[in-house]
């Protein structure tokens, strides 16, 4: 685990990133994973959230913490309520092995801004990250039978999740298109669903839906048919 640091070298306040998991080979793979989308985030990890909580002395600005979902159960009572409660503005995201919605939703109403399964490939995964920590009020979640959807924070209501309409985010002309975030625009463009655009590039569905996300996310654009309009006024080649 690195040693807390209230600075850096340009005098800013240090931004952290909070990882928890039993398994360190799981910690080691996500610490790579969170540097590949933000740099300048420094990643303390542990094999608990009891155990983190133990180690939090002098930390200051926190800017996410992933949590491995298989551990929630187990720990729930003692580590994700003061987690939250003393960095409220962290970035709270679960990584599971579960598509299954009931599992997914469950993590929401351990307030979670985002869901991540450990199916995806690791481009898709820093993709995920990367459009969680950018969409500040939203609740990022990935089904399988569903596209990755951005949406306001959900609010439990007993059993029942209360969610209101996906939201627009606004458009990123700091980050262009991939070359592969282009060919799955050009295949929506054509009217191809998720698992024909899958097929057609040899990817995996969720994969497909992650890249669809993004560059929803980096035109701004509230759904599929708005990306490509925007992409055409934009003079894009589709």
């Amino acid at each position: 685990m690195n040693t807390p640091t209230n600075g850096n070298s340009t005098g800013r306040e240090t931004r952290y990133g909070l990882l928890v998991s039993s398994q360190t080979l799981v910690r080691e793979g996500l610490k790579n994973l969170v540097s590949s989308v933000d740099s300048d985030i420094v990643v303390l990890d542990a094999s608990s959230l009891s155990g983190l909580l133990a180690k939090l002395d002098g930390i200051g600005r926190v800017a996410l913490i992933i949590v491995d979902a298989p551990m929630i159960k187990a720990d729930r009572v003692v580590g994700i309520g003061p987690l939250r409660a003393k960095f409220p503005d962290a970035r709270l995201i679960f990584l599971g092995d579960s598509n299954e919605p009931r599992d997914v939703l469950g993590t929401v109403e351990l307030g979670a801004d985002g869901y991540i399964p450990s199916s995806l490939d690791y481009e898709s995964a820093s993709d995920a990250l990367r459009f969680i920590m950018s969409c500040k009020d939203c609740v990022s979640l990935i089904l399988d039978a569903d596209d990755l959807t951005a949406r306001p924070r959900t609010i439990g209501s007993g059993d029942t999740l209360v969610t209101a309409d996906p939201t627009t985010t606004s458009g990123d002309p700091s980050q262009p298109l991939t070359p592969r975030e282009l060919s799955v625009l050009s295949l929506l463009a054509k009217g191809h669903t998720n698992d024909q655009i899958a097929r057609d590039l040899k990817i995996r569905s969720s994969t497909a839906k992650v890249h669809l996300l993004n560059l929803r996310r980096k035109l701004g654009a509230a759904n599929r048919t708005e990306a490509v309009v925007i992409a055409q006024r934009q003079g894009m080649n589709l």
